[in-house]
């Protein structure tokens, strides 16, 4: 299972994140977050069905949302599971959760 489905749909690109994302999933995470970046749409980030998060990525995430504010991409949370939000404040990450809607 991919760690992310990407959909666009209405002029949107949302990103649903699957159940796990951890270092086997760092690398196919990685990837398919820069082939979000090469969309022109804002991206909504769906986590709610995160169930483990382990620090890779976690790390892949934090250079993820960096880019996205680099080239000045709108983003916005949809959903994020308990363990993400744990794994956010844990890590002293909880910056990346500051788009949550």
């Amino acid at each position: 299972m991919e760690p992310v489905q990407i959909v666009q749909q209405e002029g949107v690109t949302h990103l649903l994140f699957s159940t796990i994302l951890g270092v086997a999933q760092a690398r196919a995470l990685h990837a398919q977050l820069d082939q979000a970046l090469t969309q022109p749409l804002p991206l909504v980030l769906d986590a709610g069905r995160v169930e483990q998060v382990d620090a890779a990525a976690m790390q892949v995430l934090a250079g993820f949302h960096r880019q996205l504010r680099v080239q000045g991409t709108v983003m916005h949370w949809h959903a994020v599971s308990r363990p993400l939000r744990q794994a956010c404040q844990l890590l002293g990450l909880s910056h990346l959760l500051s788009d949550l809607t």
